[in-house]
């Protein structure tokens, strides 16, 4: 049985079944749904997708327009035979969250290691720029970190340039700015006994 075939209407006594909704036919949804499902499949799977990364032609739209590739370029060569106590991947909210837990339960800025693909913090809202970019979740509930930062938002709905500018002052906050190789991404992860 459908879920829609009994609808119970809090505080109403009567009980209504899909005739009496603008006469819903559960089998004509079903229908239609299969039908929908069907345009969107193709036979030959994730195949149809193109790694950018390794066409000439699309290569371009791989790389990051907001990025400064010499300071990026500076900053990995620190890191190439280094070792680290603790191993973030990712420099949008959950990573620097964490970096921050860390940094406060005794780990130094400088024994941690942030991994992010991007060319800065922010997570998504590192790539996404465009004009009227906000958050649709209301700015104290949203980002983290307010009290310890002492941050108020200029807004109820935060801008996606404020979003990302709190993000980089969390970083410099917490000294964990130094701690992140940008531009890299962490292709394979082995465990060390030694």
């Amino acid at each position: 049985m459908s879920p829609l075939n009994n609808i119970k209407i809090t505080g109403a006594t009567q009980v209504h079944n899909d005739a009496d909704i603008g006469g819903l036919d559960q089998s004509q949804v079903d229908k239609r749904y299969v039908e929908e499902r069907a345009k969107r499949l193709r036979p030959e799977g994730n195949d149809q997708y193109v790694d950018i990364s390794l066409s000439a032609k699309f290569q371009k739209f791989g790389e990051d327009p907001w990025v400064d590739v010499a300071s990026i370029t500076d900053i990995k060569t620190q890191f190439l035979h280094s070792r680290t106590q603790v191993l973030i991947l990712g420099g949008g909210f959950s990573g620097l969250l964490y970096a921050v837990r860390m940094v406060e339960a005794g780990i130094r800025p400088e024994d941690l290691r942030i991994v992010e693909s991007g060319g800065g913090f922010g997570g998504t809202w590192y790539y996404n720029r465009y004009p009227g970019l906000m958050c649709d979740i209301e700015s104290y509930c949203y980002l983290p970190l307010l009290e310890e930062t002492g941050y108020i938002p200029k807004h109820r709905y935060s801008s996606g340039e404020e979003i990302r500018n709190y993000a980089n002052l969390i970083a410099e906050k917490y000294n964990i700015a130094r701690s992140a190789v940008f531009q890299t991404k962490a292709e394979k992860l082995e465990w060390d006994e030694g």
